[in-house]
């Protein structure tokens, strides 16, 4: 017997088909899903002056998530609900914003 509903199933694949990018704008750790425009779909986690790790940030696909393990070669993005999600992969790129300051993305999940 299959118990998953369509709308539970809906929900799994939302969660393990999005990749997210994680780096700093401004003075901020920020988020956004890849793809997105990061200089109007970031998600500010924390400053930057903080540790990011342990904060819950939903994205715009109305997933929270929350970055584990900073600082180790382990560092990896896990759903709310405490599943695994992705380890980071360092991935460095620039995206230049008009009206504010310019996306920085470290890593990708």
């Amino acid at each position: 017997m299959h118990f998953l509903t369509p709308i539970t199933l809906a929900i799994i694949a939302t969660t393990a088909s999005a990749t997210v990018d994680y780096g700093t704008q401004g003075g901020s750790h920020v988020a956004w899903l890849s793809g997105d425009n990061p200089c109007g779909d970031s998600k500010a986690i924390t400053s930057s002056s903080s540790n990011p790790c342990g904060i819950n940030f939903t994205l715009r696909n109305g997933v929270t998530y929350q970055l584990r393990d900073c600082g180790t070669p382990s560092f990896a993005l896990w759903n709310s609900d405490g599943s695994y999600n992705h380890i980071g992969v360092t991935h460095s790129g620039s995206f230049g914003c008009n009206s504010q300051p310019d996306v920085h993305r470290e890593w990708t999940f």
